[in-house]
């Protein structure tokens, strides 16, 4: 398929916002513990990389899921431009809250 091709429905963005709201830190983990949800997120990955829209030359399943994102290609950027920032907000969201619950930050 061509780039022109792609549409949004063609990947599944609840299944990489699940992925990216867990304290999986790396493809691989979700694979090895979640082996159906860890499919599913590396079939959407695997679609991205089909259209172009993330770089190739990764071996996806090791790398942390923040280098994912950040791995999406300028065209990829512009064409799921409103589910990247939801990925970004849910990864910044976590780290708050894991802050939080962790004693770094209370609120007074």
């Amino acid at each position: 398929m061509r780039r022109e091709e792609f549409e949004m429905s063609d990947i599944d963005t609840d299944v990489l916002r699940n992925f990216l709201s867990k304290r999986y830190q790396t493809l691989g983990d979700i694979l090895t513990l979640n082996p159906e949800e860890g499919s599913n997120v590396m079939t959407s990955v695997q679609k991205l990389v089909r259209f172009g829209l993330l770089q190739r030359d990764w071996e996806l399943e090791h790398k942390l899921k923040e280098d994912v994102i950040y791995a999406i290609t300028r065209e990829g950027k512009e064409l799921i431009a409103k589910e990247l920032e939801k990925l970004q907000s849910t990864i910044i969201n976590n780290h708050q809250i894991g802050l939080s619950f962790g004693g770094f930050s209370r609120a007074t």
